[in-house]
């Protein structure tokens, strides 16, 4: 077995003896461990820009124990809803997957904030410009 973290794409590679071998983006958590170690309880790792990957946007977000189930929306620039769905609202590291509306077209769909929503937690980031 081997391991190894490509220092430039922030990826995990998993080598196994039976020839197999995994990669694994580990950006999430890296960026998860800095803002841990400034003491932050919660917060969603820094978004954008969104490059939808067969329709689906992923957020990752970190929430303390006991925050409950999570909401998480996709916001417009006029802070109308362009996109929601439910996440876990597990201690730790979460990721959820929004699906982009059918007939969103490429450029229509322009989010410029995530919100997530959980027990009292309110979080919100802005998505970066392309």
């Amino acid at each position: 077995h081997d391991l190894a973290v490509h220092p430039e794409g922030g990826e995990l590679v998993i080598g196994t003896h039976g020839r197999s071998a995994w990669v694994m983006d580990v950006k999430p958590l890296q960026k998860a461990a800095k803002r841990k170690s400034k003491g932050k309880e919660a917060f969603i790792l820094p978004v954008g820009p969104l490059r939808g990957k067969r329709g689906k946007i992923t957020i990752y977000y970190f929430l303390p124990a006991g925050a409950g189930k999570a909401r998480v929306s996709l916001l417009g620039k006029d802070g109308e809803v362009l996109a929601s769905g439910k996440g876990p609202g597990r201690a730790g590291l979460n990721r959820v997957e929004i699906g982009i509306p059918e007939g969103k077209k490429k450029g229509t769909f322009v989010p410029v904030l995530v919100r997530v929503e959980a027990g009292t937690w309110k979080l919100e980031e802005r998505v970066k410009a392309r």
